[in-house]
C-alpha cells in the first residue's frame, strides 16, 4: 500500500522546477554533476589515493558545502554503496528502481508534507571503472578503507547512484 501511494504522489506532483529554490538546487546539482564529469576524464592508468582525493573528494566537499550553505540535505545514494550512509532509503530505492529500469529518467522532483525531494541519476564512466569495475581489479587503499565495499561489478553506463536531496519546508 505505501508503494502504491508512494507512485501515485510521484504521479500527480508537479516534477518541474516550480520555485526559485528548486531551480537553484538544479542547477547547483547539475554543476557538481559536470565537476565530477570533467575530473573523471582526468583519470588514466592506476588510480591511487592521491588520484582518489583528486577526482572523488571534491565532489562530496562541495555537496557538503551546498547542503551546509542551503540547510538541505543530500547524499549519493546507491544499491551498491561504500559507506553505509549512502544506503537508500525506501524513497530513494523507488527512485533508484525507476531511473534503474529507464536511462532516459535523469531527474524528478517529488513533493510531499515535509517539503521537496529532487533525484538526479550518476551513470559510470569509463574511468569509473579503476575503482567500480571488477571486484578483483579495485586498488588496495579501496579494499582496506572499505572492508564492506559494495560497489564494484559496473560497466559504464550503468547507473552508479543518484544524487538525493531533501530541501524541507
Amino acid at each position: 500500500m505505501k508503494k502504491l501511494t508512494f507512485l501515485a504522489l510521484l504521479l500527480f506532483c508537479p516534477h518541474g522546477n516550480s520555485s526559485p529554490v528548486n531551480g537553484e538546487i538544479t542547477n547547483e546539482i547539475e554543476r557538481i554533476h559536470s565537476l565530477r564529469e570533467t575530473l573523471v576524464t582526468g583519470v588514466q592508468g592506476k588510480v591511487t589515493k592521491e588520484t582518489f582525493q583528486a577526482v572523488c573528494k571534491p565532489v562530496g566537499m562541495e555537496l557538503q558545502k551546498l547542503a551546509k550553505s542551503k540547510g538541505i540535505m543530500i547524499k549519493q545514494a546507491s544499491t551498491k554503496y561504500r559507506n553505509p550512509k549512502n544506503k537508500p532509503t525506501s524513497m530513494e530505492l523507488d527512485i533508484f528502481n525507476r531511473m534503474s529500469n529507464d536511462a532516459n529518467l535523469v531527474s524528478l522532483w517529488t513533493k510531499s508534507g515535509e517539503g521537496h525531494h529532487y533525484f538526479r541519476r550518476i551513470d559510470v564512466q569509463k574511468a569509473c571503472l579503476n575503482c567500480h569495475g571488477a571486484k578483483s581489479n579495485r586498488p588496495e587503499f579501496i579494499k582496506s578503507k572499505y572492508k564492506n565495499d559494495k560497489a564494484f561489478g559496473f560497466k559504464a553506463g550503468d547507473l552508479r547512484a543518484i544524487y538525493s536531496v531533501f530541501i524541507p519546508n
